[in-house]
């Protein structure tokens, strides 16, 4: 997200270009109880459990707190799952690569012009 901010910034990306990037990269997102049901830590049951405490609780938990407050997983096979979604994501420049924004043979200099930005602050 970090570079998105970095590529809007310097007026390179439009913000509609932003906005519809992250976007699809939010919608790319597995769901946390969709996972835990594929590896076998959580039951469909068990995944409805949570769902209904979320729409209970005020504030609503995330997922992961949820199931963890019910005693359905515990907090390692939360960042287990955590860990699974973020590596499972499509980076978000490849988002502005298939929607136009950027060439992906621009990628790498970019990438390096946001870097040294990052260390610059």
């Amino acid at each position: 997200m970090d570079f998105v901010f970095f590529l809007h910034r310097p007026g390179r990306l439009t913000a509609d270009a932003a906005l519809g990037a992250l976007e699809a990269w939010s919608r790319a997102r597995t769901p946390l109880g969709r996972l835990a049901v594929e590896r076998g830590l959580l039951k469909v049951s068990d995944v409805m459990r949570v769902l209904d405490h979320q729409a209970s609780a005020q504030p609503s938990p995330r997922f992961g707190e949820a199931a963890v407050v019910l005693g359905l997983l515990n907090a390692d096979d939360v960042v287990q799952l955590l860990r699974a979604q973020q590596e499972a994501l499509t980076p978000v420049e490849r988002h502005l690569v298939r929607q136009g924004a950027l060439r992906a043979d621009e990628l790498p200099e970019l990438w390096w012009r946001y870097l040294a930005w990052t260390r610059s602050d």
